[in-house]
């Protein structure tokens, strides 16, 4: 599992549940008794069960998502804060099991026009408002797909060379966003290390885009770790949030034109599509 490094950019009270083998629980008032209890707690108790067994994709959760979604309709007598409660387990399953802040809002918007005088609706005014950057940067990560030209951008590497993927062009290169911190990015670097090692001759080549907080720390392990190629330091996230970058480790393999050819690769992938693309030059 790819891990989070923005820890989610907005603090939204009522989505507050730790995803990672924990229930699905907020921080809101608990919800009154009332007839849609029972279904309401079935339903938590699927998608837990889900969490739990690492099977969080939106196709396994649609089901959970669908009869939250009508539990509010099947119940119409019960008062607005139970029946607005429902609406808030839905927006933090989206937010915190699925981080989709879209689908987080377009949920809090529901309540807020179906429950006005639900003593959750001024709360979730502000979140909708919250929301903003997160579906904004959700915007730019949609955009970066296969075929689309990667935006550039011009800086210095640790070593104090420039480094830009225009200046790669004719290359296949690996945009490899990662962090010291991030278990993930470190165990996958001798993997990426033995393709950069084999591949580089050919044509191919790595930027690092490191995003850890202190460049002291970065430079040191790139220098005990014998990183080969290029690295950036990103310490104050702005291509990060640029380019939508949430998790790490996130990648972007680009052909020889600077165009995405595919994206999020891990271990030999990485090098078969490296070949492949090499091959296609």
């Amino acid at each position: 599992m790819r891990l989070s490094f923005f820890a989610i950019l907005i603090a939204i009270a009522v989505l507050s549940a730790h995803v990672a083998g924990a229930d699905v629980a907020t921080n809101t008032p608990a919800a009154p008794a009332s007839t849609l209890a029972p279904e309401l707690h079935v339903i938590i108790d699927s998608i837990n069960g889900k969490i739990s067994n690492n099977t969080i994709s939106p196709a396994d959760l649609a089901p959970d998502l669908k009869a939250l979604d009508e539990l509010p309709g099947k119940h119409p007598a019960d008062n607005v804060d139970e029946l607005a409660y429902v609406l808030t387990q839905e927006a933090e399953v989206y937010m915190q099991v699925l981080r989709d802040p879209t689908m987080t809002q377009k949920t809090l918007k529901r309540l807020v026009h179906d429950y006005p005088a639900s003593k959750f609706t001024p709360l979730e005014v502000a979140n909708i408002k919250k929301l903003e950057p997160a579906i904004a940067l959700q915007q730019v990560r949609v955009g970066l797909t296969n075929g689309v030209a990667f935006p550039d951008f011009q800086g210095k590497d640790l070593s104090g060379s420039p480094v830009s993927i225009g200046g790669l062009k004719g290359k296949v290169v690996l945009l490899d966003f990662w962090a010291t911190w991030c278990p993930v990015c470190v165990h996958e670097l001798p993997t990426v290390a033995a393709i950069y090692k084999k591949y580089h001759s050919q044509g191919f080549e790595i930027i690092g885009i490191n995003q850890d907080e202190d460049l002291v720390t970065a430079g040191r392990f790139v220098k005990e770790n014998e990183l080969a190629w290029p690295q950036y330091f990103d310490g104050e996230k702005k291509l990060a949030e640029k380019y939508g970058v949430e998790v790490l480790p996130t990648t972007y393999l680009l052909n020889g034109e600077g165009r995405i050819i595919a994206s999020d690769l891990r271990g030999e992938e990485i090098g078969e599509a490296v070949e492949k693309a090499l091959k296609a030059k």
